[in-house]
């Protein structure tokens, strides 16, 4: 098998976990267009998982100890979708007459969407082949992430001789979460090393985003508006660097994408709760916190919302709100004890006494330059700039609709705050940090806030009885029933 193939090998691997993962949990019924990405994130992250569990039990990472876990998740999904199909009589023999029965502005609407996923496939092979012309560059992919990848997959494992040595911890960031070198570690697996084909990872990344930021908000926003918003993320400057260019192998984009996601299900389970998008959103935000350290501040807000809500909601039983602390325990924890249990230490670890030591003398720098750089209009267009006209102009003009899209924009406000302690308390030079960091950091919530902005640009276009009727409608057959 050639590199190609291998690599191609290595996704679909991904994509049938997370198939196989959805099906036994009956958390299938979305939109195919969300279905197939969020399938393949999910898979992606869960095989990540995988292997940082076997590697801290002593498992070698071979092809059957690998898959026998997902030959019983397997098993567990065939049976649940045979008796699902035997008491709904589900199957593809019903589509012809679906298809039948369908009216012209249905055939057309069914039109758009294939037309527009495509577009996002062509997108996407464009940076595709940007990226397989470029070297990999960028220092922090070099000596961080995709050098992480090679020592696991050159070792089969999660060295501790390599985490705790002096002379790596001073370039690598060794405390780091797992997530990308485990999944650069498991694509070398079925290439080889592969540093450039690599790359193209962080391609499909992208393609993602565009997929889950349209497909997501199906039948939650009008579909110009999701067209819109959409057309704003495929222009978006530091879309291409982060994911073709300069900074592809950067653990931000895999951050990012991961949160808007996260983002995607929160609100979708906002708007129709399900225990399948609760469950999603929860996965997803542990996910977070698997990729970068400033994740874990997001997974922690995002949990601690979810959980607030279905309280709020007196849904907490009924949604199944327990089902969060899986994706916790199994997901985001492992590498935290793991930490703390060999002594594995960053070199940036926020006190209360650091900021409120040095907030008086920083934050005024942090601050004006975290402004400088998202207000550049050559990275980030105007969305930076665009969403708090956003959240004020709905809260004045539709203030009930506000409150639906509130609990992202906490999320993202609380990924600002972590952003602005972590330069309050760093104890390195604060003008050399800012100049390296602060750009990249302003990258890790702006899909989210595009998600944002396209929501609330829906909310002030979109009359109220149609915005609802809207949601009814697209949102019959997406997930099961709460209960």
């Amino acid at each position: 098998m050639g590199p190609g193939l291998g690599f191609a090998a290595s996704q679909l691997s991904a994509l049938l976990a997370g198939g196989l993962m959805l099906a036994a949990l009956r958390w299938w019924r979305m939109p195919f267009g969300l279905l197939l990405p969020a399938t393949w994130l999910l898979g992606t992250g869960l095989l990540a998982a995988q292997r940082l569990l076997y590697a801290q039990a002593g498992l070698p990472w071979n092809t059957l100890l690998l898959a026998l876990p997902w030959i019983a998740v397997g098993a567990l999904a065939a049976w649940r979708l045979w008796a699902e199909r035997r008491a709904n009589g589900l199957g593809f023999a019903s589509v012809p007459q679906k298809w039948a029965r369908q009216t012209r502005q249905e055939r057309l609407a069914m039109f758009i969407e294939i037309t527009v996923a495509l577009l996002i496939a062509v997108f996407t092979a464009s940076m595709i082949k940007r990226t397989l012309n470029q070297p990999l560059a960028g220092w922090d992919a070099l000596v961080m992430w995709i050098f992480k990848g090679r020592v696991l997959y050159q070792t089969g494992t999660l060295p501790l001789n390599y985490f705790t040595d002096p002379h790596y911890a001073v370039f690598a960031h060794l405390d780091y979460p797992q997530l990308v070198p485990l999944s650069v570690a498991r694509i070398y697996s079925w290439t080889g090393d592969q540093e450039v084909l690599v790359k193209v990872w962080w391609a499909l990344l992208a393609g993602v985003a565009c997929a889950g930021l349209y497909f997501g908000l199906s039948g939650l926003i009008s579909r110009a508006v999701r067209i819109a918003g959409l057309v704003m993320l495929v222009g978006l400057p530091a879309l291409m660097t982060y994911g073709a260019d300069g900074l592809v192998g950067y653990a931000e984009l895999p951050l990012a994408v991961y949160f808007l996601f996260a983002a995607i299900f929160l609100y979708r389970w906002q708007s129709k709760p399900t225990a399948a998008d609760f469950g999603l959103s929860a996965f997803f935000f542990a996910l977070v916190g698997t990729v970068k350290n400033e994740g874990l501040v997001v997974a922690l807000a995002g949990f601690g919302i979810l959980v607030g809500l279905a309280l709020l909601r007196k849904e907490f039983a009924r949604s199944r709100a327990w089902v969060a602390a899986v994706p916790f325990g199994l997901v985001l924890l492992p590498w935290q004890i793991e930490k703390w249990v060999v002594g594995i230490k960053g070199d940036l670890e926020p006190t209360i006494g650091a900021i409120l030591a040095n907030w008086q003398d920083r934050l005024d720098v942090v601050l004006r330059n975290l402004i400088f750089y998202a207000s550049d209009i050559s990275v980030y267009n105007v969305i930076w700039l665009m969403v708090p006209l956003l959240v004020v102009s709905v809260l004045i003009f539709k203030p009930r609709r506000w409150l639906a899209a509130l609990p992202l924009l906490l999320v993202v406000l609380a990924q600002v705050a972590g952003t602005v302690a972590a330069f309050l308390a760093t104890p390195h030079d604060l003008t050399w940090h800012l100049g390296t960091a602060a750009a990249r950091l302003v990258f890790q919530p702006v899909l989210v806030l595009l998600l944002l902005g396209t929501i609330y640009i829906g909310m002030l276009l979109e009359p109220s009885t149609s915005h609802e009727e809207a949601r009814l409608d697209v949102s019959q057959p997406i997930a099961e029933p709460v209960g």
